[in-house]
């Protein structure tokens, strides 16, 4: 899941959900290490 929130609320509210990953929109190092070995 990819948000602009980045709170703890939200990362729980994608954990209910079911999402497999949560970056949130500004953290570019965490989005580029979260998809570099999925895109592989």
């Amino acid at each position: 899941m990819h948000s602009s929130l980045s709170s703890q609320a939200n990362r729980a509210m994608g954990s209910r959900v079911g999402v497999d990953y949560y970056v949130a929109k500004f953290d570019t190092a965490m989005l580029s290490e979260t998809l570099r070995p999925l895109l592989s």
